[in-house]
């Protein structure tokens, strides 16, 4: 899988003429007769119920399901002349690939990520759920304010406003398929590493252009983090951590003796007894940040002054939020996530944040597009 591999073309030729070493023939049929073009594709595939893997199941065709770089014209006029119903786009200068590349991982990727993982710990298994019904209402209205006061916000002057909006309105209607949900459980892999690499563009680029972030913005990373938090405080075995799901306690989570279901290769889930099990790459000066928020938990409830430390340390991480310790912003982001990270450990439900942020309540007076700094005690930033 080439897709999210950088100048991919330039990689598989590399790569081939390293195989054709020794047999000059072949090097120069490769070098002079075969084009390696760098790709995009962004095409949601899955399986069959039942297929054991062996058929695929497919989305409809989206907008830009194969982008093309033909910078030398390589490809046959037929190909570059497709109609926009097949999803091919050829694009002729490296800037226009970079822009698609850009706005995959920060609008279709990041809304992703930003999803996957609160309706993960809701135990809510399918991307199809936000199709109707309530929970699916709630979750996209915080998905498109996250998009209309953020995302689109930081990448407008970057790629441009129409284009950005293309993208998402793209995007929001594969998401809402009703026949073509996939495993929020198995989105969250990787889940660390994809707050910065999905996330963490539209908020440096929020704060280079002297913006503010919304409180939905700040719910993504307590998603994400809340993910990333064990139940106990013991050493994970073989890499593996064990978190717990609303409505469960990290004591019943703890406890259990199950054997689950597996959602992803070697990591399972038991919904009834509240617990699932995920990795965690993102390590600090050694100590892998999931280490660091279960020694919080394990002191019980804290004010959320208490997990700024390890919220910095992982935005800051670069196999984390790979956020500049040096944003000017950083810090009330920091103590929002804080604020909403503590309410969510001391238990409230995510369901019910959300419907706090949904319906204007408390310190929503904007919704999700509230500013970070209004749940953000000002002493706490001194």
């Amino acid at each position: 899988d080439m897709d999210n591999v950088p100048n991919n073309g330039q990689v598989l030729k590399n790569h081939m003429v390293h195989l054709a070493e020794g047999d000059e023939e072949m090097k120069q049929f490769l070098l002079h007769k075969v084009a390696f073009l760098d790709t995009m594709v962004d095409r949601i595939t899955s399986q069959r119920e039942g297929s054991n893997g062996m058929v695929p199941r497919c989305e409809p065709v989206p907008a830009k399901a194969l982008v093309i770089l033909d910078t030398h014209h390589d490809l046959p006029e037929n190909i570059t002349r497709l109609p926009r119903k097949y999803g091919v786009l050829v694009r002729f200068t490296p800037r226009q690939l970079q822009a698609d590349i850009a706005l995959k991982l920060r609008v279709a990727n990041g809304t992703h990520t930003a999803v996957a993982h609160a309706m993960a710990l809701c135990k809510l298994l399918k991307t199809d759920v936000l199709s109707s019904g309530v929970s699916g209402e709630l979750f996209m209205a915080y998905l498109d304010s996250l998009f209309a006061c953020d995302i689109l916000n930081g990448a407008a002057t970057l790629y441009g406003k129409e284009e950005t909006e293309a993208a998402y309105q793209d995007w929001r209607k594969r998401l809402c398929h009703a026949h073509f949900g996939l495993s929020t459980f198995f989105i969250t892999q990787n889940g660390a590493a994809k707050g910065g690499i999905r996330l963490g563009p539209t908020v440096t680029s929020l704060f280079h252009d002297n913006r503010g972030v919304s409180v939905a913005m700040a719910f993504a990373f307590c998603a994400i983090l809340k993910w990333l938090t064990p139940c106990q405080t013991t050493t994970a075995k073989e890499g593996v951590y064990r978190g717990w799901l609303e409505g469960s306690s990290t004591k019943k989570a703890a406890a259990s003796t199950t054997e689950g279901e597996e959602y992803a290769d070697g990591l399972r889930h038991d919904l009834e007894e509240g617990w699932y099990e995920f990795k965690c790459a993102c390590s600090i000066d050694g100590t892998p940040v999931s280490t660091l928020l279960a020694n919080l938990i394990a002191k019980g409830p804290q004010q959320p002054h208490s997990y700024a430390s390890a919220i910095r340390a992982y935005l800051t991480a670069p196999d984390g939020g790979n956020l500049s310790a040096s944003l000017v912003g950083l810090d009330v982001l920091i103590h929002a996530i804080a604020t909403l990270y503590a309410r969510i450990v001391a238990g409230d439900g995510i369901m019910s944040l959300l419907n706090e942020m949904n319906k204007k309540e408390g310190p929503y007076t904007d919704g999700f597009a509230t500013d970070c700094s209004a749940i953000v005690d000002a002493s706490s930033l001194n």
